[in-house]
């Protein structure tokens, strides 16, 4: 006969409180944490949690935001922008530019750019992330370079808007500029 195992199955001092293999735990298992899955970006991990607490019953505001966010995050933006609508048309849930600003990514990604920048005006303008929007969106309609330039004037001395302005001369073929 053929062992399979190079350990034994059964724990040596098998007891009722720690059931087969010595375990513990008592045999009520508990959930694992949302944060726990985003650290490590496990975020089709963190949707079957989020999917399972909102079909449980135990859903809240924010649930609705994670799901969005994982979405995008694995880049299922159709998904994400389902979930980012249902937020913005939602009739007791007080909107933040945050989530604005996710519907119009979610919008830009899909290739649908009128309709980013509506969501993206809908923003107020204190997220850095709206005029790093409006600067992509600028270019990507590519119909008017004042339009362009004037997003331009308004970026500041930050990291991020310096990286949106990098990432413009990328794709504008201006390597040097770039650097």
């Amino acid at each position: 006969m053929i062992l399979s195992r190079s350990k034994p199955a059964l724990g040596l001092n098998p007891t009722p409180h720690t059931g087969v293999g010595g375990g513990g735990g008592g045999g009520k298992k508990t959930l694992p944490k949302l944060e726990d899955f985003l650290k490590k970006r496990d975020f089709t991990g963190a949707i079957t949690l989020l999917e399972f607490e909102r079909n449980s019953g135990n859903s809240d505001n924010q649930t609705d935001q994670w799901i969005g966010y994982c979405a995008f995050h694995l880049g299922d933006y159709k998904t994400a922008l389902m979930e980012f609508e249902k937020i913005t048309k939602h009739e007791n849930y007080k909107v933040t530019p945050e989530d604005w600003i996710s519907l119009s990514c979610c919008y830009f990604y899909l290739g649908m750019y009128p309709e980013a920048e509506e969501a993206a005006e809908k923003a107020s303008k204190t997220p850095p992330s709206v005029l790093a929007s409006f600067f992509h969106l600028a270019h990507k309609f590519n119909d008017d370079e004042k339009r362009l330039m004037m997003h331009h004037q308004q970026l500041e001395d930050v990291i991020e808007d310096q990286l949106s302005l990098a990432s413009i001369h990328y794709l504008r073929s201006h390597y040097q500029e770039a650097n």
